[in-house]
C-alpha cells in the first residue's frame, strides 16, 4: 500500500482492491478510479516501487482535483444557463416585474436572501 493512504479519493479503497468500477461515477471519478486501480496493481506486481507510487498518486490527485473543479463549474454553468433560459422565456411572454425579478435572480443566484433583503 502507498503510505499516503489517507483516502482522498472516495473510491480509492475499492480501486486498491482491484474491484470493478462502481456504477454512476462521473467522468473525472471514472478516470481517477482506473488510474488508481492500475497504479495499485503495478505496485503489487512490482512494476513500480513505493516511492514512484507515492509521486504518481500525488500527480493523479492534483489532476483529479482540477478536473473535478472544472466538471463542477461546467455543471453549475449549465444550470445557470438553463435557469436563465426559462426565466428569459417567461419574461418574453409576460413582461412583468415579477418575471424580471425571476430573471435577475436566475442570473445573480439567490443574492437577495444573502443580502438580507426583500425587494429593492
Amino acid at each position: 500500500m502507498v503510505p499516503e493512504s489517507k483516502v482522498a479519493f472516495p473510491y480509492e479503497r475499492q480501486a486498491m482492491n482491484g474491484d470493478e468500477m462502481p456504477p454512476g461515477l462521473d467522468y473525472p471519478d471514472q478516470v481517477t478510479y482506473l488510474c488508481f486501480r492500475m497504479l495499485y496493481a503495478q505496485l503489487r506486481g512490482g512494476i513500480v516501487d513505493r516511492e514512484t507510487a507515492i509521486r504518481e498518486k500525488r500527480k493523479i490527485m492534483q489532476e483529479y482535483e482540477g478536473y473535478k473543479f472544472v466538471d463542477q463549474m461546467g455543471k453549475r454553468w449549465a444550470d445557470i444557463i438553463r435557469q436563465t433560459d426559462m426565466a428569459r422565456a417567461a419574461y418574453r411572454k409576460s413582461r412583468t416585474l415579477q418575471n424580471a425579478d425571476k430573471l435577475l435572480q436566475a442570473i445573480d443566484g439567490d443574492v437577495r436572501s444573502k443580502e438580507g433583503g426583500g425587494q429593492a
